[in-house]
């Protein structure tokens, strides 16, 4: 397999991505927030549920073909907009966001070379799509596929054991990633969730994002036409590298910055609320939870700059967007951890009650190390990148 280096010359392709402006959505995306997630973000943690309404506002309002481009009907906006939305959504309902956040990702590689009427159909809000690239051969390795795609005329035949796919048996489509029909490298396919041979596992019953649906999906002889192909056989790495990592890593700092605000939040209003009576002051008036909260506030507002620079950097073609693409994810992730237990420190016993919703908060922080690319892959890449050396070891050659 030919394996990219890093290039900072190289300029991320978000073109399809830019333009327009959020203000007009705003209000629709604050409607769907007070009115179809936040009443039911508690039970969807507790039964873990997929909020299958709460997507739908969410296509009905038009924010699901927020970044489809106009010529489809869709609202044009840029990553900039998904990240507005994503983080919104996070500090309300941590499974609605991650699936809102897996169908912007997919969305940008089917709006690179996916089908007009899909992508129309994304675009109306009637199309929920997701990634279906981590595999249980490969793990968190999404770069190193081992399902296969067999050509078969006008037909090929997906083999594959998908490890985590979210939106899993709920999503219309699968951008799917697999060995090439010929030579080295990855290709990607636009996978129906309605196709013969796809086997989706049981609930998912996990310890955060309990709502998401992510779950595995095992594929044995699933037939696809020849022409769901995204792009050209082996270049699916280009394009999950150069196209759907960027919009991945920065929703993904985006979903962790919600939860680090709403934690922070959070943090400040107990602090205001609970009293020492036999001080005649509040917590806040203390100044060591004050010095805690000051912690807090400082973290979530560096993740904040640092996402927005990153943000800004992809808008002007700044070359230093190759390496905050990489650094984004690991920045916001680690601070949403180390934000969640430090509120979890300083509310003390209340943290540990269900009903201030602190808890629920600091178990969807910890998703984002795990997600692929893990933080530790990510600290791997932003190495390599900046001591000029290749993102991937070229495999190994049999004796």
């Amino acid at each position: 397999m030919v394996r990219p280096r890093y290039r900072p010359s190289r300029s991320i392709g978000f073109g399809i991505l830019y333009g327009g402006s959020m203000l007009e959505h705003r209000a629709a995306l604050q409607a769907v927030l007070d009115v179809d997630v936040r009443p039911h973000a508690a039970d969807i943690d507790r039964s873990g549920r997929y909020p299958r309404s709460a997507i739908a506002a969410l296509g009905d309002a038009g924010l699901l073909g927020l970044t489809s481009a106009r010529e489809v009907g869709g609202a044009g906006l840029g990553l900039d907009a998904a990240a507005e939305v994503v983080e919104a959504l996070a500090g309300v309902c941590g499974s609605t966001a991650m699936v809102t956040l897996m169908h912007y990702a997919a969305t940008a590689a089917i709006e690179l070379s996916g089908p007009e009427d899909v992508r129309r159909s994304i675009a109306a809000g009637r199309h929920v799509t997701t990634l279906a690239f981590s595999e249980q051969g490969s793990r968190s390795h999404f770069w190193a596929p081992q399902s296969t795609a067999t050509s078969s005329g006008d037909k090929v035949r997906l083999d594959a054991r998908k490890s985590w796919v979210t939106s899993a048996g709920e999503a219309d489509s699968y951008v799917w990633s697999s060995l090439p029909l010929a030579g080295d490298g990855m290709t990607l396919w636009l996978v129906p969730s309605a196709t013969a041979g796809l086997e989706v596992a049981g609930p998912f019953d996990g310890v955060g994002l309990r709502g998401n649906a992510s779950r595995p999906i095992t594929a044995t002889d699933a037939v696809v036409p020849a022409d769901a192909l995204l792009g050209t056989d082996g270049a699916g790495l280009d394009i999950a590298l150069g196209v759907v990592l960027p919009v991945f890593t920065v929703l993904s700092a985006a979903f962790s910055l919600g939860v680090s605000e709403r934690l922070a939040t959070l943090a400040a209003e107990h602090l205001n609320r609970a009293r020492l009576d036999h001080l005649g002051q509040s917590l806040a008036e203390q100044p060591i939870p004050r010095a805690a909260f000051a912690r807090i506030r400082t973290s979530v507002d560096t993740t904040r700059a640092f996402l927005s620079a990153t943000l800004a950097a992809m808008n002007a073609g700044d070359p230093a967007a190759q390496l905050r693409v990489l650094q984004v994810k690991a920045v916001a992730g680690e601070t949403a951890v180390s934000v969640a237990d430090e509120v979890m420190r300083l509310a003390g016993g209340s943290a540990f009650r269900k009903e201030l919703g602190i808890e629920r908060h600091f178990r969807d922080a910890l998703a984002a190390r795990v997600m692929a690319p893990t933080t530790e892959a990510l600290y791997d890449f932003t190495g390599r990148a900046v001591l000029g050396l290749p993102l991937f070891d070229a495999p190994a050659v049999p004796a």
